[in-house]
């Protein structure tokens, strides 16, 4: 059915088919079906969203193990994947992931926009960064419609096979091929900040042996114009 100016009248049938009501929000604390997920993505999704520091913390704090290892040896990847599996095994732990989301975001993003699937590609296109990323993926992953949930699955397969790759035959650790220069990279930051810090304690000590120096010439002129 239409309406003057050739617009169809929400809610209607159109000749295209059924109509379809106003699509449904998420939940604004940004609750998402993670264990919907495969393991890969629902771990890579991890590895991407979470800091490693805090992925072991829910790791530790759900008493979390590996047989015949110790979780504090696991890395960043084998603990996602740890996290992963227990998130696909009992979906209430996924709220530990969600609360440290909130803590790092503020909240989930776009709350009040419906989306559809192309709207949710576009927001995935979006996320150029790792965070942007993640902001991008936690809204579509936490949208009530399935559909649009599907449409984080290309995404995560992408970074899967970028981060993760085939692990060779044989071997247990599934380590993120960029971790060795990232971690050089994290050093160099550090370093680079330290080096920051170092210049501004030499400022500051420039300024208050300025400011010294100038208290004592006043001092000394005032000493000797008593003097006089």
């Amino acid at each position: 059915m239409t309406v003057a100016g050739g617009k169809k009248t929400p809610g209607k049938r159109s000749a295209g088919g059924a109509a379809k009501g106003p699509r449904a929000l998420p939940d604004p604390k940004g609750d998402a079906p993670l264990e919907e997920l495969s393991r890969d993505a629902l771990s890579v999704f991890l590895y991407v969203a979470l800091l490693p520091e805090e992925a072991r913390a829910i790791v530790k704090q759900l008493g979390l193990s590996v047989p015949g290892f110790r979780t504090e040896a696991l890395s960043d990847v084998e603990t996602c994947d740890v996290l992963a599996d227990e998130i696909r095994a009992a979906p209430g732990t996924r709220a530990h992931v969600v609360e440290k989301l909130r803590a790092a975001f503020g909240g989930i993003p776009l709350p009040d926009v419906a989306l559809d699937p192309p709207g949710a590609d576009d927001l995935l296109a979006v996320g150029s960064s790792d965070h942007g990323l993640t902001f991008a993926l936690w809204r579509v992953l936490a949208d009530p419609d399935p559909a649009v949930r599907a449409r984080a699955n290309p995404p995560l397969e992408r970074l899967v096979k970028d981060y993760y790759g085939p692990a060779p035959e044989g071997a247990k650790p599934r380590e993120k091929k960029a971790d060795a220069a990232e971690r050089t990279a994290e050093l160099e930051a550090r370093l680079e900040q330290r080096e920051k810090e170092l210049e501004k304690e030499r400022a500051d000590g420039e300024a208050r042996l300025s400011s010294a120096r100038k208290k004592a010439e006043e001092q000394r002129e005032k000493l000797q114009a008593w003097l006089k």
